[in-house]
């Protein structure tokens, strides 16, 4: 198949913001690329706008929505894409 899916992406609050995060990401995307998948497609938290703004800048958009998608809150889930 030529689709990937982004499980999960964490990173230790004592870790955050020192750009964990982003060298994961690009390391996915390029592995991504290597294997010539065609998209990523991933789900997030609709009030995790720092993941939202992290993933929008590597190219990701948004393409639906996952109604009450996650538990412990009830949330809904941001469907996010990134083609190649």
């Amino acid at each position: 198949l030529d689709e990937g899916y982004m499980q999960n992406l964490c990173v230790h609050p004592d870790y955050r913001k020192q750009g964990i995060a982003k060298t994961l990401l690009e390391t996915l995307i390029k592995g991504a690329r290597d294997a010539k998948l065609s998209f990523i497609t991933l789900e997030v938290r609709e009030s995790n706008i720092p993941a939202i703004k992290l993933y929008e800048g590597f190219g990701f958009t948004k393409v639906g929505e996952r109604k009450n998608y996650y538990n412990h809150p009830v949330e809904n889930a941001e469907l996010m894409t990134l083609k190649f």
